[in-house]
């Protein structure tokens, strides 16, 4: 059976789950708005396109499935740059569908035509320009795949006019899921006998850790070893603010004690963060006489801005269970001592 591009999108929109998507109109992406009429979908109609970007990244945060914005060509599709960077740079799954002029007047300068591919290659995980309409269904699958599947972050899949209206023969059909990377043994042997040796050491847990729902596997780590455990921003919230072991976040805006503790460390364990410089201030002296140990699951951040000593990519749930089967705990007493005697995150607010 054929139907038109634009109820295709609605229809793999519905099988990956989407109930709520947010956009403004326009002409190059009209034939979808009026397929979307006829779907259960709910439309929000923002103000402004960066509107509808950012919206699609707060509701990922929130409802932890892939956000959905919407916009038409040229002005419009440049308006999401802002919410797709936001969302790139702090690992949120979005997919951004926008509309293209015809095919065949790519290339000439036509009305409100813009190389939005090019323009958000360095902001997006992947994006796509459609040029075959029988293409259209895998590639949109693909996008939500990517969007979610290893470390999540936004999708772009620009879609000319004239595939929106093409008939194409439409089969419903679901991508194969990506097996989790299980983590190097030798690597998790490696750092597990750093940690068993390390007097002062400390976890950081970044929103890696939320994104993989490995709270709980983070926690069991650190309790077990009983180790002190600081946050980034993107983290807070991975380990309770009510646990003893939890100092605070760190970084520029950070509490003194966890801060304290990064500095005085010989070893860090950090959980899915990507070392941001407002977590490490001057690179080199961060990382001065101590052991980085870098969990990830996007093998590009290993060593990007921290050298670490040890860098193990993989699944999060699978890397910190092997981990906590690995290390065993030791005395850390007067590393206790010494972090007890610096004030607390209820000092620093008086």
């Amino acid at each position: 059976m054929q139907v038109s591009g634009a109820e295709i999108m609605c229809r793999i929109l519905a099988e990956e789950g989407v109930t709520t998507v947010f956009g403004y109109p326009g002409g190059a992406i009209l034939p979808f708005y009026d397929a979307l009429r006829q779907s259960p979908i709910q439309h929000i109609l923002t103000a402004h396109e960066q509107g509808a970007a950012h919206a699609a990244d707060g509701f990922a945060r929130a409802s932890g499935k892939v956000g959905v914005c919407i916009a038409t060509s040229g002005p419009g599709a440049t308006n999401l740059v802002t919410g797709l960077a936001t969302a790139f740079l702090d690992s949120v799954p979005v997919v951004a569908i926008t509309g293209q002029v015809n095919r065949a007047l790519i290339g000439h300068d036509a009305f409100q035509e813009v190389d939005i591919t090019g323009i958000t290659m360095p902001i997006t995980k992947h994006n796509f320009l459609v040029k075959k309409p029988e293409n259209l269904a895998q590639t949109l699958r693909l996008a939500f795949q990517l969007a979610r599947e290893g470390r999540p972050g936004p999708v772009l899949v620009d879609v000319p006019r004239d595939v929106q209206t093409a008939l194409i023969d439409f089969e419903e059909a679901r991508l194969a899921e990506l097996q989790p990377l299980e983590p190097d043994a030798e690597r998790v042997a490696a750092a597990a006998a750093a940690i068993n040796k390390a007097q002062r050491p400390v976890m950081l847990v970044g929103g890696g850790v939320i994104n993989a729902n490995a709270e709980y596997d983070a926690m069991h780590l650190c309790e077990k070893l009983h180790i002190p455990v600081v946050s980034t921003l993107m983290g807070l919230g991975a380990i309770s603010a009510y646990r003893q072991l939890f100092l605070g976040m760190t970084g520029l805006h950070g509490h003194e004690r966890a801060n304290n503790a990064v500095k005085e460390a010989d070893l860090i364990l950090a959980v899915g963060s990507r070392f941001n410089d407002r977590v490490t201030g001057e690179r080199s002296s961060y990382s001065a006489n101590k052991l980085i140990i870098h969990l990830d699951i996007d093998p590009a951040e290993v060593d990007k801005n921290i050298d670490s000593g040890i860098g193990i990519t993989g699944d999060m749930v699978a890397t910190l269970n092997a981990l906590k089967k690995a290390a065993q705990p030791h005395d850390l007493s007067s590393w206790w001592d010494k972090i007890n005697s610096w004030p607390g995150m209820d000092d620093d607010f008086g």
